[in-house]
């Protein structure tokens, strides 16, 4: 038989790792989910700016591509993988790329200061076509309400 007391600290650990890794979950939602995505045309520039619960990223655009996330996320260095979600920082054939993705296909965009970055969202077309038009000088898209 076992004892009742060994039980009893078993589901009490079980419960204080389970309510750790929720808190780490829900702290990688807050600084890699974005929350909307803000497209700015200045000086022959394009600035991509990130808004996510926790931060804003300001990223200025050097070059970018539609890519699959099997392309671009191989190893996760330092982030979260589940369902649809490919957040955080992973290595992959492009090199180290934070990765704000929520859905399969995205943007690999090459920043002007060497880093790299992976956005992905249901609605990345209207990004792309955001950042092609340079008559539109700033346009927000909302990615989660």
């Amino acid at each position: 038989m076992v004892d009742n007391s060994i039980l009893l600290s078993l589901f009490i650990t079980l419960g204080i790792v389970g309510l750790v890794l929720a808190l780490i979950k829900y702290g990688f939602f807050d600084a890699y989910v974005p929350h909307a995505v803000i497209i700015r045309h200045e000086n022959n520039q394009v600035i991509l700016v990130i808004k996510t619960k926790r931060r804003t990223v300001p990223i200025r655009v050097r070059d970018f591509q539609v890519k699959d996330y099997r392309d671009v996320l191989v190893w996760r260095l330092g982030g979260l993988e589940f369902g649809r979600y490919r957040i955080g920082k992973y290595k992959g054939k492009y090199g180290e790329v934070v990765s704000y993705a929520s859905s399969d296909s995205g943007l690999l965009i090459e920043a002007t200061d060497g880093k790299r970055y992976y956005l992905a969202f249901d609605n990345i077309h209207e990004v792309i076509d955001a950042i092609l038009d340079e008559s539109i000088k700033e346009k927000v898209i909302e990615v989660r309400k």
